[in-house]
């Protein structure tokens, strides 16, 4: 294994467990919200509940990384995500699940920006391409076989929700035995859209219409092949087929 690879496979290492409890936790919830009968609009409430966690993740995260540190941000949010999975199987409730669904957006985001920006501090400028792109890898080979254990039990049962659990805890061990140090805090300035705007225009729409696309695309497409007919297995085969596509490309 390249050195450069080596130095952060503790990371990548909880990465995968990472991906692999959120992959199994977006499509299980879709499936779940589903067969609970909700109405569309609650549906598309509860599911999109999770992106106004991740956009306050993206604002505030920033600030808890630097007053704690990587390590602890990381093993912290870990603890929240896995607790918040878990606690699903205490009520069928749209408002409950949305709520649950807005925390676990907010510290997901944390999570990826923790693990983002220690790659980016341990990547030279000839390792960082290598690197990202194994982390890529990493992240849709995990997500893919998130969708494959939808296949393991009944999505109806609790026991999905424990594993997704177990996988998000899990997660938190290479990096907090990590032998690697954490990287060291530099100063950083916001960058504002308007900013972002005159820069490149034309990236910032795409992004938009990218993120619009992909949301839609996690939280609904489980909901849409459900009532088109295809059963549970079908549903996850679908996801993961698709996923699984990005992982070639």
């Amino acid at each position: 294994m390249p050195p450069a690879i080596l130095a952060v496979s503790a990371l990548l290492s909880g990465t995968a467990f990472l991906f692999l409890g959120s992959g199994l936790y977006n499509t299980l919830l879709a499936v779940r919200v589903a067969g609970e009968g909700f109405a569309p609009s609650v549906v598309g409430a509860v599911m999109g509940a999770y992106y106004l966690g991740f956009l306050a993740g993206c604002l505030y995260c920033p600030r808890l990384i630097h007053s704690v540190g990587h390590i602890r941000t990381y093993t912290a949010l870990t603890a929240i995500v896995s607790a918040g999975t878990l606690a699903h199987v205490l009520a069928v409730d749209p408002v409950f699940w949305g709520i649950i669904r807005l925390i676990v957006g907010f510290c997901l985001a944390g999570l990826y920006m923790t693990v983002e920006s220690w790659l980016n501090e341990k990547a030279s400028r000839e390792s960082r391409g290598r690197i990202f792109a194994i982390y890529m890898m990493v992240n849709l080979g995990a997500l893919c076989t998130g969708q494959l254990l939808l296949l393991t039990t009944d999505p109806g049962s609790f026991v999905l929700f424990v594993v997704t659990s177990m996988l998000i805890s899990i997660a938190a061990v290479p990096i907090s035995l990590a032998s690697t140090s954490p990287p060291s805090f530099g100063v950083s300035s916001p960058m504002r859209l308007s900013v972002l705007w005159r820069i490149s225009p034309l990236a910032l729409i795409a992004c938009g219409g990218i993120g619009i696309a992909q949301g839609a695309f996690w939280s609904l497409t489980p909901v849409f092949t459900l009532d088109a007919g295809l059963s549970v297995s079908g549903t996850a085969l679908f996801m993961a087929l698709t996923v699984f596509g990005g992982l070639i490309l």
